[in-house]
C-alpha cells in the first residue's frame, strides 16, 4: 500500500485519509512514506527512539509550527539528499587519483544540470571522503602514528601531540607540534594547519 501516490497541491495532501490505517510492511517503508510526504510540503524528517506502540497510522495532523521549505529549497533538505552508489564510485574514484573533494563535486554538479539536480550538498560529499576515510585507515596504521609520534617525543622533548576518538575509540582527529614550531609560535604567533579536505 505504500507505493500509493498521495495527492498534493500547494496547501499541502489533498486525500490525507489515504494515509490514515494505511499498513506497512518495514520501518524502512514507513519511514520512506512520511519523507516522501515530508518532502512534497516541505520538511525534513530523521529518525531518533523507535517506540512501538501501534502498527498502523491513526492520527494525522497537518498543521506546523515552523515555515516550510519553498519548492526550490526542498532538494536540499535533510532527508531529500542522497548519495547515490554511482556519485560515490565517482568521489572515490578522484580521491584515489589524488584529486581534491571539491572537484569531485563540482564534476558531479556539472553532469547533474546543477546543484539543485544532484542530490546532496557539499558538505555530504566531505563527510562520505571522511566516512570511507576512517574504513580505510586499519588499526595497524593508526598504531603507527601513535609509534612515530612517541619516536618523535623521545627525540624531541617538545614535541607534543594529542589524538581525538570517537565513541568507538577510532581515531578521529589527531594534531602535532614539534619544539621548532612550538617556539616560532612564542615568537611569531604564527600557526600553519594541514587540513586534508
Amino acid at each position: 500500500m505504500a507505493d500509493q501516490d498521495i495527492r498534493v497541491n500547494e496547501e499541502g495532501i489533498e486525500d490525507i485519509e489515504t494515509l490514515l490505517g494505511m499498513v506497512v510492511h518495514s520501518e524502512d517503508e514507513a519511514y520512506k512514506l512520511y519523507n516522501d510526504y515530508a518532502i512534497r510540503i516541505g520538511f525534513s524528517v530523521r529518525k531518533e527512539k523507535i517506540r512501538y506502540a501501534k502498527n498502523v497510522v491513526t492520527h494525522f495532523n497537518p498543521t506546523h509550527n515552523h515555515e516550510l521549505a519553498k519548492p526550490e529549497e526542498r532538494p536540499f533538505l535533510r532527508s531529500n539528499r542522497k548519495i547515490t552508489d554511482a556519485q560515490l564510485g565517482v568521489i572515490k574514484t578522484f580521491k584515489e587519483a589524488g584529486i581534491r573533494t571539491i572537484s569531485a563535486y563540482s564534476y558531479l554538479v556539472e553532469e547533474a544540470g546543477g546543484f539543485e539536480n544532484v542530490g546532496f550538498i557539499k558538505r555530504d560529499c566531505y563527510n562520505v571522503v571522511n566516512k570511507q576515510k576512517l574504513i580505510n585507515v586499519e588499526a595497524g596504521d593508526a598504531q603507527s602514528l601513535v609509534n612515530h609520534f612517541k619516536q618523535k617525543q623521545a627525540e624531541d622533548p617538545m614535541f607534543f601531540y594529542a589524538i581525538q576518538v570517537d565513541q568507538e575509540n577510532q581515531m578521529t582527529n589527531f594534531f602535532w607540534g614539534d619544539g621548532r614550531s612550538r617556539i616560532d609560535y612564542n615568537s611569531f604567533g604564527d600557526v600553519i594547519c594541514f587540513d586534508t579536505y
